[in-house]
């Protein structure tokens, strides 16, 4: 009888607690879901999180988040949390700001980091590299970049002189042209952006050396060969237009009368006569021989307050000579 007893209440304890397991299971688990703004309480049977979502219709992104992991098995009471990708606009270089779409709790390095797989730049923001972008966040970048410049440059080529008597004084000769060279340089240049922020010279290779330009400076004095009137021939140095004036030896013109000790004698102390000149020192020196058109020969013997310059004055024996040749332009030739 107690056997009875005693196997009748087994199985009606096996009985109960198949039926509360039964229960259990048709109840499922009591599951909130935090989607955005919107908050779900569901009951499941489902197993994993992917599996709920999948149950739930509730479509994820490539980029949301959700917490904890589509692995995780189902618990009671277990909350599930979807982080929405949003979009945050970028400016570049200034550029018109463009929308990126991110995954939630990206940082502004986060974003370079992705900006960069895309396009192989590095790139500066100008907010720090810690900050968590928010949704419609705008975002000024600037591209680092770095490369190597080549350029050719000219190399200027120098100027020689070299002075010869083969030449005459003061004239000059091209014996060879000059030619600039060229040398390349590679620099190594950083920018922020479109600014150049560094340079740094790696190479300078000279490619073509320069041709110095090489000038010949006379030195030998003119032989140049002029005629008088009278056909005789003469070489001379230098030729000259000057301004001419006449003076005798009386009082009007020297200020002194016959009987004075210094009558008729020149700034030079040579007797005041035809052919003697007076001419502007700093100009002609005393002593210098001379051709002049219409009064022939001369040597340069005396001078006057009122001769300067490209000024000559011409002695004559009377003053009626004098004031009729006046005052006029005339060639005059510097001799040897």
């Amino acid at each position: 009888m107690k056997r009875r007893i005693y196997f009748a209440l087994t199985v009606l304890s096996i009985a109960l607690i198949i039926f509360a397991t039964t229960a259990n299971a048709n109840e499922g688990f009591q599951i909130q879901i935090i989607d955005k703004d919107n908050y779900m309480y569901i009951s499941t049977e489902a197993k994993t999180v992917f599996e709920l979502l999948q149950e739930q219709q509730i479509e994820l992104g490539y980029l949301d988040i959700v917490s904890p992991r589509l692995d995780t098995t189902i618990f009671d009471n277990m909350v599930i949390e979807i982080n929405r990708a949003f979009e945050v606009y970028i400016s570049i270089n200034g550029s018109e700001a463009y929308s990126q779409k991110v995954s939630p709790n990206t940082t502004i390095f986060g974003l370079t980091q992705i900006l960069r797989t895309q396009s192989g730049q590095n790139y500066l923001a100008n907010k720090p590299s810690s900050m968590i972008l928010y949704p419609e966040a705008t975002i000024e970048l600037q591209t680092i970049s770095m490369t190597h410049q080549i350029s050719v440059l000219p190399i200027k080529y120098e100027r020689i002189y070299e002075y010869s008597d083969s030449l005459e004084k003061d004239n000059f000769k091209l014996i060879q042209k000059g030619i600039e060279g060229s040398h390349q340089i590679k620099d190594f240049v950083q920018y922020i952006g479109e600014q150049e922020v560094f340079r740094n010279t790696i190479s300078d290779q000279i490619l073509e050396h320069p041709t110095n330009q090489v000038i010949l400076i006379g030195t030998a004095q003119p032989t140049n060969t002029a005629v008088t009137a009278s056909g005789q021939t003469f070489n001379y140095r230098e030729f000259r237009i000057m301004e001419a004036t006449a003076y005798t030896a009386d009082f009007y013109s020297t200020g002194r009368h016959p009987g004075d000790p210094w009558f008729g004698i020149t700034a030079s102390g040579m007797q005041a006569q035809v052919g003697v000149v007076a001419v502007d020192t700093d100009v002609i020196p005393f002593n210098t021989r001379l051709y002049i058109e219409g009064y022939g020969f001369a040597i340069a013997g005396d001078r006057g307050s009122a001769i300067r310059g490209n000024k000559i004055d011409l002695f004559f024996d009377t003053r009626a000579e004098a004031l009729e040749f006046g005052r006029q332009h005339i060639r005059v030739w510097i001799l040897e």
